[in-house]
């Protein structure tokens, strides 16, 4: 079993529906918070492509709060696409200070 911790990157941006995810990184994200990763699939881009995404709450569908760094989906992508067992936690808190969202996964 491996663990890595890691940065995920554009936490700072709006999603495509006008969503700040910093405004959902505040309001749902907490250390231990499971969230999902999904192999984003695209024939333009880097095929390495991870987003991370919060659940959402019953009924709704998860909110996008940023992607995996490039050499770590490079890494995860075949274990996704595999329906390898991957688990990924908030591993810290955002704050004012440091807005920066650090996630653990296991795999």
């Amino acid at each position: 079993m491996h663990h890595i911790v890691t940065r995920v990157v554009g936490v700072g941006n709006r999603n495509s529906d006008g969503t700040s995810r910093q405004s959902i990184l505040k309001k749902y994200a907490q250390p231990g918070t499971e969230v999902i990763l999904n192999h984003v699939k695209s024939k333009e881009g880097d095929p390495n492509t991870i987003e991370v995404l919060l659940p959402g709450a019953e009924g709704k569908k998860p909110r996008r709060i940023g992607f995996l760094p490039g050499r770590v989906g490079e890494k995860l992508a075949r274990h996704l696409d595999a329906s390898q067992t991957v688990t990924a936690v908030i591993h810290d808190q955002v704050t004012e200070d440091d807005p920066a969202l650090r996630v653990k996964i296991t795999f």
